[in-house]
């Protein structure tokens, strides 16, 4: 991501409302379009995708539904649900990285967990 401050950088420092939709503008300018779309609703969205450890497939559930992680057992009709847990920040890579920082830096840390 983009480290030097430019004019959407200082804009957005200024704590515009919708805050979402600025970061959103300079995830797109980045090339995250997926990231960006995603900010304009988070009212519920469900992800597919595989798991890092095991190549499972999963689906990350986020919104009004709650925030977790779903295991499908074996086509068998039944869900284990799991809990999403926040990473650590040193742990973040691009874009999340920036996303957390940005927004710490804004003072704005509640947006990332609405």
């Amino acid at each position: 991501m983009a480290r030097r401050p430019g004019r959407r950088q200082q804009r957005l420092r200024t704590r515009p409302a919708p805050y979402h939709r600025i970061v959103g503008d300079l995830l797109a300018l980045e090339g995250q379009y997926h990231g960006s779309a995603a900010l304009e609703d988070f009212t519920d969205d469900f992800s597919p995708v595989s798991c890092p450890h095991c190549g499972a497939e999963v689906t990350v559930a986020v919104g009004a539904c709650g925030c977790y992680l779903a295991i499908r057992d074996g086509g068998l009709g039944g869900i284990e649900r799991r809990a999403l847990r926040p990473a650590p920040a040193e742990e973040l890579r691009d874009p999340g990285a920036w996303m957390h920082a940005t927004a710490v830096r804004d003072e704005q840390q509640g947006w990332l967990c609405r």
